[in-house]
C-alpha cells in the first residue's frame, strides 16, 4: 500500500497544481468586527476584497457584553450602525463552522481578558482558528510610544495575536518588537494600519459637515480640539486649563472651533470625578453659545479631522492619526523630552509640544499664518512609523493575505 502512495503522490501534486492554476477559485472571507468605532481598522480590506472578483465577502458584526465585578453584564449589538454601503449579515444567519471561510480578519485581540467589554465566546480567536484557514488579526488602534517593553507585552501576547494565522503590524519596528516578545516572526505581516487608510480617505472624499456647523465655521481656520479620558483624570487642572483654551482659541474671529470630548468623558466624569460634572457642562454650554464653536457627537472622527486645518489634543490614536493629514498638531499633555526614554512605535516627536516658547495662542497664530516648520520631518517619521502610509493599506493586506490563502489551497 506504501508502494502505491509514493508512486501516485507525484500525480496528485500535478493534479493539485493543474487546479490551482486553471480552475477558477473563489474565496469566501468573514469580516468579524464588534464595536462600529472600530470598524475603520478594517474597512479598507473589505473595500479591497469587496471590489474583488474572485471574493465573496460577508461584513458580520458580532454582539458583545459590558463587564462588570469580571462578568458579562449588558448585551450589545451595533449592526444596525454602519455605513449604508456596507451590506451588514446578522450573526444569527452566518454560521462560520458551516461556512468554514477562507479567511476571517478580527480586530478584537482579547478573547475573556478584557476588563470592560468581551465578545461572544463564539468568536473567540481561539474557536474562530477551528472554522477557518488563514484568521488574521489588525489591530483596532494606533500603536504610540510606551515607557518599557512590559507595556508593550501586555497587547502584544493576546489571544487574538497568538491564536491568529497572519498578524498585521504597522512597522519593520514594530514586526521585530513583536518577534522579540516570543510571536511566530512569520505570522507577522508588515503593512500598516487601515486607520490611516481612513483619515486619507476622508481627505480625499470628505463627509458633509453637520448644517448646524456650517455659519459657525464658515470662511474661518478650524482647529479640532480632542480631549481624552486620561488627561481629565490625571490633570488636576484640567478644567481650568480646558477653559482657557477655549478661550484662546474662540477669541480670535478668524478662528472656529470643534471639540470633540471622547464618546465617553462624560459618563466617567460622572462616574469617577463627579464634582467636574457642573463645571464640565457649564463649559460645554460655554462652547456652544459661541458664534464660532461646535462639539462633534457624531460617531465618525473623521469628519472634524478633514475638516479643520490643525489640531490641538491629548495623546491619543486620533492624534497620531492626523499625522497623516500633513496638518499641523500640537500635543497637550506630553513633552518631547518623554520620548527619548519610551519605545516609540510611532514616532510623533516632530509634532509641537508645550515646551521651550510654544503656547497655544503662539500655535494658533501660526496656523493662522499658515506656517508649519515642522511639516516636513513629521511627515518623514511618520512615514517611517507606518509602512503604507500613502493609503494602499487595504490593499496591501488583501493582497497578501489572499495569495497566502492560495498557497494554503
Amino acid at each position: 500500500f506504501q508502494d502505491i502512495c509514493n508512486k501516485i503522490k507525484p500525480e496528485i501534486k500535478t493534479l493539485k497544481l493543474f487546479i490551482k492554476e486553471n480552475v477558477k477559485t473563489q474565496y469566501e472571507i468573514a469580516f468579524f468586527p464588534y464595536k462600529v468605532s472600530m470598524w475603520d481598522s478594517m474597512e479598507s480590506i473589505w473595500r479591497a476584497a469587496n471590489n474583488d472578483p474572485d471574493c465573496i465577502c460577508y461584513v458580520v458584526p458580532i454582539p458583545y457584553y459590558s463587564k462588570k465585578d469580571g462578568n458579562k453584564a449588558e448585551y450589545f449589538y451595533e449592526g444596525n450602525l454602519y455605513p449604508d454601503d456596507v451590506p451588514v449579515v446578522h450573526y444569527s444567519l452566518y454560521d462560520v463552522q458551516k461556512h468554514h471561510p477562507d479567511i476571517v480578519y478580527i480586530h478584537n485581540p482579547y478573547d475573556g481578558n478584557n476588563y470592560v467589554t468581551q465578545v461572544d465566546e463564539k468568536y473567540f480567536a481561539e474557536n474562530l482558528r477551528k472554522s477557518t484557514d488563514m484568521l488574521a488579526y489588525v489591530s483596532y488602534f494606533v500603536y504610540g510610544s510606551y515607557r518599557n517593553i512590559d507595556e508593550i507585552k501586555a497587547m502584544a501576547i493576546e489571544p487574538g495575536t497568538v491564536y491568529a494565522d497572519r498578524v498585521i503590524t504597522q512597522s519593520e519596528y514594530q514586526k521585530d518588537l513583536f518577534a522579540k516578545l516570543g510571536l511566530n516572526e512569520d505570522k507577522l505581516l508588515v503593512a500598516g494600519s487601515p486607520k490611516f487608510d481612513a483619515v486619507l480617505r476622508a481627505e480625499e472624499q470628505p463627509h458633509e459637515i453637520p448644517k448646524e456647523w456650517e455659519e459657525k465655521l464658515k470662511g474661518k481656520k478650524i482647529f479640532l480640539w480632542n480631549t481624552t479620558i486620561k488627561a481629565m483624570l490625571e490633570n488636576p487642572g484640567w478644567l481650568e486649563k480646558s477653559g482657557q483654551l477655549m478661550d484662546i482659541l474662540t477669541q480670535c474671529p478668524e478662528c472656529a472651533l470643534i471639540w470633540r470630548p471622547h464618546p465617553l468623558l462624560k459618563e466617567t466624569i460622572k462616574s469617577m470625578r463627579p464634582a467636574y460634572l457642573e463645571p464640565y457642562l457649564n463649559l460645554a454650554k460655554e462652547v456652544m453659545a459661541k458664534s464660532n464653536a461646535v462639539i462633534d457627537l457624531t460617531g465618525n472622527a473623521y469628519i472634524s479631522m478633514a475638516a479643520s486645518d490643525a489640531i490641538v489634543s491629548d495623546y491619543s490614536s486620533i492624534m497620531l492619526q492626523y499625522a497623516a493629514t500633513g496638518k499641523p498638531i500640537l500635543c497637550l499633555d506630553r513633552k518631547s523630552s518623554m520620548l527619548k526614554n519610551s519605545i516609540c512605535i510611532f514616532d510623533y516627536s516632530k509634532d509641537y509640544f508645550l515646551e521651550n516658547g510654544m503656547t497655544i495662542k503662539r500655535f494658533r497664530n501660526m496656523v493662522l499664518k499658515g506656517e508649519d516648520p515642522k511639516k516636513g520631518e513629521r511627515l518623514k517619521a511618520t512615514e517611517k512609523s507606518v509602512a503604507n502610509i500613502d493609503g494602499t493599506c487595504g490593499q496591501k493586506v488583501h493582497t497578501l493575505i489572499k495569495q497566502e490563502a492560495y498557497n494554503n489551497l
